[in-house]
């Protein structure tokens, strides 16, 4: 049974507040927690807000539950190297943000006509997304398709040529590729082996496109504020606890009526 811890980014922020609810969910019939933390955007989410995040987790592993983080996206494989959670859980190239307040406004239909939003296309080399438009006319510019391009001819067969052919199917399995890459690794290297193998050479190149197209300049200043930031925390050591993976199938908590 998993419960669905949702709150407020300052509730989570705060020390006092988080012994509170450790203390009321230390005797509660559960088997696993699953973060929901709002406003939560990982396109936006600054070096402070992600070194908060991964502290009130470290806290929370007091209980000793497997901790998942949702809507977590790109920022939840930083997180997940850290050791702050130890599962994390997206949509299929959405889903990358938790805000509550859009849970109350009806949809609006896509291009399409449909409801359902376009699928972005997964930029691995620098964990962002772009729209399949935008894409092509990137990649057009001098030097941005071997920079940028699918390479791994296990996801798309032709390479670069394919990165936007099927934009769910390679997201699941760049996705899932960094993860495993994480995982694989002994818990006290796996947060420098995130910062050698992704995030400093990430930024690096979203630096190169962002002098290619201005638009990336606010994801090369998201990367290399986590760079400094989480590159500061590596310093100091190896996380001193890890969270628990999830195991098994979730099943949620309903509350039962007074008879």
């Amino acid at each position: 049974i998993y419960f669905p811890l949702t709150m407020h980014s300052s509730v989570f922020a705060s020390p006092t507040e988080r012994s509170r609810i450790i203390m009321r969910l230390a005797t509660a019939p559960i088997d696993a927690l699953w973060l929901r933390i709002q406003p939560f955007a990982a396109a936006t989410l600054g070096p402070l807000a992600l070194r908060r995040y991964i502290e009130a987790a470290r806290d929370l592993q007091r209980l000793g539950l497997p901790i998942v983080g949702e809507k977590t996206g790109t920022a939840g494989v930083a997180l997940l190297a850290f050791g702050a959670i130890g599962g994390v859980e997206s949509g299929i190239t959405l889903g990358e943000r938790f805000e509550i307040n859009h849970l109350f406004k009806p949809p609006k239909p896509n291009d399409g006509g449909g409801f359902a939003p376009s699928p972005r296309v997964y930029l691995a080399a620098v964990g962002a997304f772009i729209s399949r438009d935008k894409l092509q006319s990137l990649l057009a510019k001098p030097g941005m398709r071997t920079l940028l391009g699918c390479r791994d001819t296990t996801c798309c067969a032709r390479g670069p040529v394919d990165t936007d052919r099927d934009p769910r199917r390679h997201f699941l399995i760049q996705r899932q590729g960094e993860i495993n890459e994480i995982s694989r690794r002994p818990e006290p290297v796996r947060a420098g082996q995130y910062l050698e193998n992704f995030l400093r050479p990430a930024t690096d190149r979203a630096l190169r496109v962002a002098k290619v197209d201005p638009s990336f300049k606010a994801t090369q200043e998201r990367l290399e504020g986590w760079r400094l930031t989480l590159g500061a925390m590596n310093e100091v050591g190896p996380p001193a606890s890890f969270a628990l993976a999830p195991q098994g199938k979730r099943l949620q908590p309903h509350l039962q009526k007074n008879a």
